[in-house]
């Protein structure tokens, strides 16, 4: 008897070490993400999604004025992206 007290008080220390209490997966410690915040991984998305689109306006026309309407125009669409996915 004493044998199974002592297993079950080591596999619950596991699993506070890894977040979970008990039976109750999921509660505990364990970092929950928040919907509608932006990851740096989805800006630097947004990011090179606006520099490729800019890239290519340049390769394709090669021009300077075309491509500094495009510039804006990317920046600005990828403010509104930004700004109404919060």
């Amino acid at each position: 008897m004493r044998q199974l007290l002592r297993c079950r008080q080591i596999g619950e220390r596991r699993a506070l070490m890894i977040g979970v209490e008990g039976d109750r997966a999921g509660s505990g410690n364990r970092a929950v993400r928040r919907r509608g915040r932006w990851t740096a991984n989805s800006l630097v998305v947004v990011i090179n999604g606006m520099l490729a689109g800019i890239g290519g306006v340049f390769m394709v026309t090669t021009s300077v004025p075309v491509t500094v309407v495009a510039a804006t125009a990317a920046v600005l669409l990828g403010g509104v992206i930004v700004s109404t996915h919060r």
